[in-house]
């Protein structure tokens, strides 16, 4: 198989400085290993298409099916790809969401554009099945991904939510290996809300290691450092119209407690570098993506050597 894998909107991200590129690294590292013998190359131009048997559609973290937002408007390279998509011979599938050629092309307006139908490829929850390896978590979970391993993800997910949807027979049933990251979220947003948000801390962490010790065979993780108050956060990842509760210190203290609680219990840990922690967290505004974001440059990723087959 011959297989070139694109976005419609944009690029597959492929850069090590955004959580955009690392999905694209991700997706791309996945397909590869799914087709062993046969070839991926990525953001193949359009004019180039019908020189591949497969077409791959990836659109990326942060697209919501049946939203088509191009900043600045159409550009020239999105008539071409629409073209060369309804013109494409071979098989289409759409990497872990749907992308409506039609309707794109409803933005476009081009006349007379048919479209095969293409095929859902679910690649980051399929990979690694046979494994029965999982990496669940929120959206920080990609940062603790290798290959390998399934990747059970969703933006916003809470550790409180988490506990309370699921249980250790639900994992245990899917998976003989885990790795759970949750936790970023509930210390920004959720817990300094909470009447004595230490008690709250030790309360869901604990809980957390009870739940872990359940499963087979499990690994958490650390949560990263709180960064440098300074630091924007695009509207989408406001909560009640806030960057975060409470004051760095004070998370930091909460940061401090959660860690300890998951690095004394007897399970395995993945943990952050010690010289990511300075007296202000302005050291972590360069450890995070380059966009105003709450995530981790995939170059400070624990398997990034892996994923990019170093």
């Amino acid at each position: 198989m011959k297989a070139a894998l694109v976005s419609m909107v944009g690029n597959v991200g492929c850069t090590q400085n955004s959580q955009g590129g690392g999905y694209g690294l991700i997706a791309t590292r996945m397909l590869k290993d799914e087709l062993h013998e046969g070839t991926v190359d990525v953001n193949v131009p359009p004019q180039e298409w019908n020189d591949y048997n497969t077409l791959l559609v990836c659109e990326g973290v942060n697209f919501v099916e049946g939203s088509y937002n191009v900043p600045g408007g159409p550009q020239p390279e999105h008539y071409e790809k629409i073209k060369a998509a309804a013109a494409f011979p071979g098989r289409i599938f759409f990497i872990n969401k749907r992308f409506d050629f039609e309707g794109f092309n409803k933005r476009l307006k081009i006349p007379d554009l048919t479209f095969a139908d293409g095929h859902l490829s679910n690649t980051f929850l399929e990979h690694g099945w046979a494994s029965k390896k999982a990496v669940i978590g929120d959206s920080h979970a990609l940062s603790v991904w290798r290959p390998g391993y399934t990747l059970d993800f969703t933006p916003g997910r809470t550790l409180h939510g988490f506990l309370n949807r699921n249980t250790p027979e639900q994992i245990n049933e899917r998976f003989d290996q885990v790795v759970l990251y949750f936790g970023n979220i509930d210390l920004r947003f959720h817990l300094m809300r909470q009447q004595k948000p230490f008690s709250a801390t030790v309360d869901l962490f604990n809980r957390y290691v009870e739940f872990a010790r359940k499963l087979k065979n499990v690994t958490l993780v650390n949560l990263i450092p709180v960064e440098h108050e300074s630091r924007k956060i695009p509207g989408t990842g406001l909560y009640k119209g806030k960057p975060f509760f409470g004051t760095r210190l004070e998370r930091m203290e909460l940061w401090e407690t959660a860690n300890k609680i998951m690095n004394e219990s007897d399970l395995k840990t993945i943990q952050w570098p010690e010289d990511w922690v300075d007296a202000d967290g302005t050291k972590m505004l360069d450890i995070l993506e380059s966009k105003q974001s709450v995530h981790l440059k995939p170059k400070n990723w624990t398997y990034i050597g892996e994923i990019l087959g170093s």
